[in-house]
């Protein structure tokens, strides 16, 4: 009997006091920060959109789409950007604000567990929480940001 254990290539994602974990393949790429323009009657958490490769991408704050506060600027800041799910060809990619430089871990099983706590209902934008490697992270709802950028542009 063979013992086969698929790994994920996965990135832990730094945001203000929360990681991320993101299959290598959502992320397009990671891009020093800019200041995004911005967007005006948007929600707090949408702030503003960035040129990227002749398209403007949505910069989201995910602190303060799971209810927190908006982060701090820090010095170390990068850009993330993520490939959509749903082949919207007007929403092809959206951005995400990091605090830091994301980590690159194979995710596997005995790696990722799920949290202690599966009955709560975790924060908006959020798909579920889990440790990797005993630490704390989010699986974020990539479906549900795509949903909410979207609404927030048809206001």
């Amino acid at each position: 009997m063979v013992d086969i254990t698929v790994s994920v290539p996965s990135l832990l994602i730094p945001v203000h006091g929360k990681t991320l974990i993101l299959p290598n393949a959502a992320v397009a790429e990671i891009v020093d920060y800019r200041d995004p323009e911005a967007v005006e009657g948007g929600p707090d958490w949408l702030l503003g959109s960035i040129s990227w490769r002749g398209k403007q991408l949505p910069v989201i704050a995910c602190e303060a789409v799971m209810g927190g506060e908006l982060p701090p600027a820090q010095g170390a800041q990068r850009i993330a950007v993520v490939n959509t799910l749903n082949e919207n060809p007007d929403l092809p990619f959206f951005a995400l604000v990091l605090q830091g430089i994301p980590q690159l871990v194979g995710a596997v099983e005995a790696v990722v567990a799920a949290a202690a706590d599966d009955a709560a209902t975790p924060p908006t934008g959020v798909l579920t929480e889990v440790t990797v490697n005993g630490q704390p992270a989010l699986i974020p709802d990539l479906d549900a940001l795509e949903r909410m950028i979207s609404e927030a542009y048809r206001r």
